[in-house]
């Protein structure tokens, strides 16, 4: 072990900080990076897992988790407890063989509908139509025309995609129907074998991954809706209690966290953690941050499992004014 092991090893000892990492593919097979997002390869995960390790970290499991958030999430070490969402099929494939290598436990966050029906996510099927697509589209303001070359295609996606998270879940849905007409759906099936790291767990897949002992199942909602402000309290809790019940009843287990869709600071409100409290003892976010004594149970903030995690650790290390002063000192 390096002298900058021992002094960060040192100072998590002492400040005992709590992590919730988050990830969603870990893949070698990512093909273009145009469509496929968010992955990490087996090596750079690994990784991750052997540096903590080394560390001195407790890889916790949910149980524990939720024992801790009744005591303020104080431990008696520094923890870390994994997280991966939406339910792919690396989930079961690629990322369990080694967490059961290493023995370290994780908890998958479903969106019970996409696995009940095998549907790949609503972002995905529209940046593959948008930039694949051969017909014209009118969205509000925006319109794609059928020979808009990719650049063009990039930034409609990127406006769309933007107003596509504020819609209702009634929105969404009628939304989708319209922009599947744009991509061939020969082109599409070809296209889904060439981006397969963002195939989607099917039900018996999902029930497999679920009697593993170091998996925890919680629920990403029903379809994945995004909590904003546009969606209605009988919508948040039509997408809460339906995905829980669905994964108890695939499971045999009770389904104790949640983690919201998207998770950023638009993406949940006092309502939906008000609906989130009465099905669930834990929710998470995507909000940069450690775990502490003033961590909502309801709003807990989680970093995104980067290939290299080496400034993560030391952003965890050290107070923000050290990177500050480096900066300026050159």
């Amino acid at each position: 072990m390096t002298i900058k092991q021992y002094i960060l090893k040192f100072i998590f000892q002492l400040n005992k900080p709590g992590v919730v990492f988050y990830g969603h593919n870990v893949t070698e097979h990512v093909g273009s990076k145009l469509i496929p997002s968010l992955h990490i390869t087996p090596s750079e995960f690994e990784s991750t897992i052997i540096r903590f390790k080394e560390l001195d970290f407790e890889f916790i499991d949910m149980e524990k988790l939720i024992r801790i958030s009744k005591c303020d999430f104080t431990h008696n070490k520094p923890w870390l407890h994994l997280t991966f969402d939406d339910g792919y099929q690396d989930n079961l494939d690629i990322i369990l063989p080694i967490l059961k290598k290493h023995q370290i436990p994780a908890t998958i966050f479903v969106s019970s509908n996409h696995i009940a029906e095998k549907q790949r996510f609503f972002t995905y099927r529209i940046k593959l139509a948008i930039i694949y697509g051969t017909h014209p589209f009118q969205h509000k303001q925006w319109a794609l025309t059928a020979d808009a070359d990719r650049n063009t295609r990039k930034k409609f996606y990127r406006a769309v995609v933007d107003d596509f998270k504020l819609m209702t879940a009634a929105e969404a849905l009628s939304f989708m129907k319209k922009i599947e007409n744009l991509i061939d759906r020969e082109l599409q099936e070809k296209l889904n074998l060439e981006f397969s790291c963002d195939e989607v767990m099917d039900a018996y897949a999902f029930r497999k991954l679920a009697t593993e002992e170091l998996i925890t199942i919680g629920s990403h909602n029903h379809d994945h809706v995004i909590m904003n402000d546009n969606v209605t309290d009988d919508e948040m809790e039509f997408q809460m209690s339906t995905s829980k019940h669905w994964i108890e009843k695939n499971t045999g287990s009770k389904c104790q966290s949640y983690c919201y869709p998207n998770g950023q600071e638009a993406d949940y409100n006092e309502r939906s953690k008000l609906a989130c409290k009465g099905y669930y003892e834990l929710a998470f976010t995507t909000a940069f941050g450690m775990v502490n004594k003033s961590t909502d149970k309801y709003e807990i903030p989680r970093m995104f499992l980067l290939p290299d995690c080496i400034s993560i650790i030391h952003r965890m290390a050290f107070p923000s004014w050290v990177f500050r002063l480096r900066a300026k000192l050159g």
